[in-house]
């Protein structure tokens, strides 16, 4: 039997390592349609499938706009995504709005019809594909349904360079020993067209039904040599190894950056299922930012105590207002030494030393930050902007901080 670590020493470690982590990455969100699933594999984490609601005609109009109007980058999920009847809509309509997102499947209700679709609307597709033998696929997920590596295949010969492929294998004892036959067969495929960009390999977060199959969990030692193994191989692939302390240990603190939104009205923290807050009263970007500035730190907080936390209190956003420059420009041109702005008004003008770098910063950062940074001439270079009718100052309402509220 698995138990959770008292070792606060490597936890420590761990969240030493998050906290840089998560400097890096501000995470990602998965739109997790439904918890019907054609699969019923022994190490979900969420334990699909299973009853309960499914996001609705209404829940989706509600959070689509509000994911594009954070600039959020998302997946559909679940269960199985292509299970819920609306999941080509939700990717026709973000093609439609200039922004392909990905999905997240088994492939399993994939046909060649949705191929094509796939080829032409989405960003990205993670499959999950675990085995090679219908055998030992039936024994990790319960299920005889396994198009993973046909999709892979005739996919990959669709797609151009900026679709993204990744393929996630879980590591369980049963499927080890095909771990290294089912790389050749990614390799083949690879070298015939390129994809998939990247496989990741992992062992699964010991929550959901992998707490009933803990006989199936391979030890360090079991996945330490078979990491060896992989690497002796030399494969021509972008092999990604998930550290084992990290899925290992449903104690530490996760080094995933995916956040789900889920069907019941809230936000959840992947693989540690839990519940951050409600999409329907914040934002997902509300959500995400209480998560990396307050959350995991009340969950590590929680842990030294001898606690594991389900749930998060409840959070209000501190919001403040920022002046951003906008340039009143139709068109530029890049020089030399600068660039050429086309005005609105069809005026030109030509940009070089200070002038150019300092119209290039004010469209990556708020005019405070950067008068604090460059104090008074980059305030003079900005007036002359301003007052030569070229630039134009702005308002936003961004969020900047979390509180818990008691």
């Amino acid at each position: 039997m698995l138990e959770l670590s008292q070792d606060f020493e490597e936890i420590e470690r761990v969240r030493e390592e998050y906290e840089k982590y998560r400097i890096r990455s501000k995470g990602g969100v998965n739109l997790s349609l439904t918890h019907r699933c054609t699969w019923r594999c022994v190490f979900c984490y969420k334990g699909c499938p299973r009853s309960g609601p499914e996001m609705t005609a209404d829940d989706l109009r509600s959070l689509a706009p509000k994911l594009f109007d954070d600039n959020l980058s998302f997946s559909l999920t679940g269960g199985e995504p292509t299970l819920h009847e609306a999941w080509r809509s939700i990717a026709a309509y973000a093609a439609g709005r200039g922004r392909k997102i990905g999905m997240i499947t088994n492939a399993s209700r994939i046909s060649d019809e949705d191929i094509d679709f796939i080829a032409k609307t989405l960003l990205s597709i993670k499959l999950s594909i675990h085995a090679l033998t219908p055998q030992t696929a039936y024994e990790m997920t319960k299920s005889k349904e396994q198009r993973g590596l046909e999709v892979l295949r005739k996919l990959s010969q669709k797609v151009d360079g900026c679709f993204k492929i990744s393929v996630t294998t879980l590591i369980l004892r049963p499927n080890m020993p095909e771990i290294i036959p089912l790389l050749e067969e990614f390799e083949r495929i690879h070298d015939e067209t390129g994809k998939p960009d990247r496989i990741g390999l992992s062992v699964p977060y010991l929550t959901g039904s992998m707490l009933q199959n803990l006989d199936l969990y391979p030890s360090p030692e079991e996945w330490e040599n078979l990491k060896r193994e992989i690497e002796s191989q030399g494969f021509n692939l972008n092999i990604d190894f998930e550290k084992y302390g990290v899925n290992y240990n449903r104690a530490l603190p996760p080094f995933s950056s995916c956040f789900e939104l889920e069907p019941d009205g809230y936000g959840y923290f992947e693989g540690l299922n839990i519940k951050v807050g409600s999409w329907r009263k914040h934002s997902p970007k509300e959500l995400l930012l209480f998560w990396y500035r307050k959350g995991y730190q009340i969950v590590y907080e929680a842990l030294k105590r001898g606690e594991i936390l389900r749930e998060l209190p409840d959070f209000k956003v501190k919001k403040r207002v920022q002046r951003w420059l906008r340039v009143k420009a139709k068109d530029y041109f890049e020089t030399e030494s600068g660039c050429v702005v086309v005005l609105e008004d069809g005026r030109l003008f030509e940009f070089e030393g200070r002038g150019y770098f300092a119209l290039m910063l004010a469209q990556l950062y708020p005019l405070e930050k950067l008068q604090d940074a460059y104090g008074e001439s980059f305030r003079t270079l900005i007036d002359q902007l301003i007052g030569g009718g070229i630039a134009e100052i702005y308002e936003v309402e961004t969020l900047f901080d979390v509180e818990v509220v008691d």
